[in-house]
């Protein structure tokens, strides 16, 4: 189920953008710890993820590896250690912005939904972007998620992403719609991605796929 879902995100993906960065923690054995739950990562999970997907992102090209602020010892200590609590990045109106769209991982389960303990508020401190994340436990391309806040074309709506102007968009799911119909998985990334497309045409998007089978 996870090779199939994966397939079918990537495959409508790149029918409207031909180079989305691609994350795949499964493929790339991202490696980071646990909460109690044994699935959605710790504090320093959060730190760990944040770091993968910095480098992810400067391998990429998406950005320089002078933005990149990645602290060696984070992510060679994969034991549970003191939280790093970084502040809810403000805007200054300098800053590029990274809009985050997502489910539970990008909502910050884990560390009690504290978005400033997620690994987008530490990414965004990692390489100086201003950060919004619209995300919901629970949902996908197609799944309504737990708050009944989704699919994702519905966190987007919940952003005015003309208005934001986003630099780099990055998805966050997958895991969810498992056992969905294919082809309306297909339409509802393909309809996502165009979205994104028209109404930040500047953006580069990223798809950040399963973190757990």
């Amino acid at each position: 189920p996870v090779s199939a879902v994966n397939s079918t995100i990537l495959d409508a993906a790149q029918s409207v953008d031909p180079k989305p960065v691609i994350m795949d923690p499964l493929t790339s054995d991202w490696d980071f710890p646990r909460a109690g739950d044994n699935l959605h990562p710790t504090a320093t999970g959060n730190n760990v993820i944040a770091n993968y997907v910095a480098l992810a992102l400067q391998a990429d090209g998406v950005v320089p590896s002078s933005k990149v602020h990645t602290p060696a010892s984070v992510l060679t200590a994969l034991g549970e250690a003191p939280p790093v609590s970084p502040a809810i990045v403000v805007p200054n109106g300098n800053q590029p912005v990274l809009l985050v769209i997502g489910a539970s991982f990008a909502a910050g389960v884990g560390v009690d939904l504290m978005p400033n303990l997620a690994w987008p508020a530490i990414l965004g401190q990692r390489i100086n972007y201003q950060v919004v994340v619209s995300a919901d436990p629970g949902a996908g391309f197609i799944n309504l998620g737990d708050g009944g806040l989704g699919p994702f074309s519905q966190l987007l709506a919940s952003v005015n992403i003309a208005t934001l102007d986003p630099s780099l968009v990055l998805i966050q799911g997958g895991h969810n719609d498992q056992g969905m119909n294919a082809g309306a998985e297909r339409q509802a990334v393909v309809s996502l991605f165009q979205t994104i497309r028209q109404e930040a045409p500047q953006a580069r998007i990223g798809l950040v796929g399963f973190f757990d089978t």
